[in-house]
């Protein structure tokens, strides 16, 4: 896999992101409608959260980080055979510990709840149980197909574990419209996020089966090869977890001591953080960790090179969406979500959580990318503790900033904890592995980068504010489409189309040099 791959590999599984991201935001508009933001929207944010939180840690990194590189030397030493016993046995043990996982969470459903959001009231408990209950075997059948998912992308079959979120966004919006329409409890709405999860687990076994993968007996030999696996998958489920997840967890302990709708208003927040970290960061990720693992085995110096061109890379992309979607945050919750059941004061709440939440957007990022440097090293223990030392402080960050700011002061303190985690990567890469960030470069592309965002970003602002000039001319009944609903992403997302061209286009001229890219 040379450069040019990475990049159109990741732009395919990117694409496909997109797709998923899309059709989330129409679920979360209809949710909004059947739920609207309120204690029962946050009811049913926190039962969906759990399974949800598993499903992050082991889809987006545990299993995958896990068992890609020894897929990976098994195909390289013609032994596919390995790989379809590894598969049986990684379905046994781990989807048997999921299934005891889910019949725990189900059974102490209560007390589960209550550890989560220990500001719940009594009320608030009885009323996210049952929803809990339903929800949990979410874990299972998404965890499974994880499993397949590593199988696909050892053989860098990228397009499925990409594209079946968007079917599952497919089943998920159609019982939503349906309980709307029919007016139907939110049990049924439960039931048809499993339904989601069902259909996903069928494509990735049916995507396994005809790439010529299936299951071999068990034999000594894997058990061998598959007790560093089930360590690795131990770290990398404190590593992954305290990454992203226990950070959001310990943000939902904290939001629900906050006035009802905090919670839900975290979580649309979040929906839109995840456009630019699905988009592009975990794309990349994905793609970049069997690159890294095979590299890790002949050619391990040229991962400090890699580094600090992905790094780069990260940063490239990810500042301008930064302050694109800062600039545009009002506009993103009040074209979309503005309703009766979702007030002027929460889109000028949900602005600012989201803000806050971009602020961490390069290290949230770049931190997918690091991880996979320790995972193609198969060191798993040190991210994880890294991680678990980012969770503190991410608390830490929590109890001095909720006082004030409340759920934005969450959302600020997960960022700057991420931060905190990007240096303590870079540190222990360099330190641990002899891995060089070659920091004077990276600034000076940095330096050159902010330069040309600085002649680029403001022509874009005086094109942006001409516009809605010129369309507030217009009668009023269209002005108001094209600028307060969703007719304002007919202009405005060309624009912001437009102003990624121009930055491409006009790099050279600044010295921005690109090795994915030049």
């Amino acid at each position: 896999m040379n450069k040019k791959s990475i990049i159109k590999k990741t732009i395919g599984v990117g694409s496909s992101t997109l797709a998923s991201r899309v059709l989330g935001i129409i679920r979360e508009v209809l949710q909004i409608q059947y739920l609207g933001v309120n204690a029962m929207s946050d009811a049913f944010t926190t039962a969906f959260r759990i399974p949800n939180s598993f499903r992050k840690v082991f889809v987006d990194g545990a299993l995958s980080a896990s068992l890609v590189p020894p897929f990976i030397n098994a195909l390289r030493n013609d032994n596919k055979k390995m790989v379809d016993s590894l598969i049986l046995l990684a379905l046994i043990l781990f989807e048997g510990f999921v299934l005891l996982l889910c019949g725990l969470f189900m059974w102490q459903a209560e007390w589960i709840i209550y550890l989560m959001c220990p500001g719940f009231s009594h009320d608030q408990i009885l009323r996210t149980v049952p929803m809990l209950r339903i929800l949990m075997p979410f874990i299972f059948f998404i965890s499974s197909s994880a499993i397949f998912g590593s199988a696909l992308q050892s053989v860098n079959h990228f397009f499925i574990p990409a594209i079946t979120p968007a079917f599952m966004n497919v089943v998920y919006i159609g019982s939503l419209g349906l309980c709307i329409v029919q007016d139907l409890p939110i049990s049924v709405f439960c039931y048809g996020i499993i339904a989601a999860g069902i259909v996903q687990l069928i494509a990735h076994i049916i995507t396994y089966l005809r790439l010529d993968f299936s299951f071999a007996k068990v034999t000594r030999e894997t058990w061998v090869h598959f007790r560093p696996i089930g360590l690795n998958v131990l770290f990398c489920i404190i590593c992954v977890g305290m990454t992203s997840e226990i950070s959001l967890i310990i943000d939902t302990v904290f939001a629900s001591y906050l006035p009802s709708g905090s919670m839900s208003l975290m979580n649309y927040a979040i929906r839109f953080m995840g456009i630019p970290l699905g988009l592009f960061a975990s794309a990349l990720s994905t793609i970049t960790l069997p690159y890294f693992s095979r590299l890790s085995s002949y050619a391990p110096k040229r991962l400090s090179f890699l580094m600090v061109e992905v790094g780069k890379l990260v940063f490239w992309v990810t500042i301008p969406m930064m302050l694109i979607m800062s600039f545009l945050s009002e506009k993103i919750f009040h074209t979309i979500f503005l309703s009766s059941r979702f007030t002027i004061s929460q889109v000028l709440e949900a602005r600012m959580i989201l803000i806050a939440f971009l602020v961490g957007l390069f290290s949230l990022s770049l931190n997918k990318i690091l991880l996979n440097l320790y995972y193609s090293r198969h060191v798993m223990w040190l991210p994880a503790t890294i991680s678990v030392f980012g969770a503190g402080i991410n608390v830490l960050f929590n109890m001095l900033l909720i006082g004030k700011y409340q759920a934005t002061g969450l959302a600020l303190g997960t960022s700057l904890a991420a931060c905190v985690q990007t240096v303590l990567h870079l540190v222990f890469l360099h330190r641990w592995f002899g891995y060089t960030f070659y920091g004077g470069h990276f600034m000076r592309f940095a330096g050159r980068y902010l330069v040309q965002l600085a002649i680029v970003l403001p022509v874009a602002c005086v094109m942006y504010f001409g516009a809605t000039w010129v369309i507030g001319l217009m009668p009023t009944h269209f002005a108001h489409f094209f600028l307060y609903k969703i007719g304002f992403w007919l202009w405005a997302g060309p624009l912001c189309l437009a102003i990624a061209v121009a930055v491409y286009a006009t790099r050279r001229q600044f010295g921005v040099n690109l090795y994915f890219f030049d």
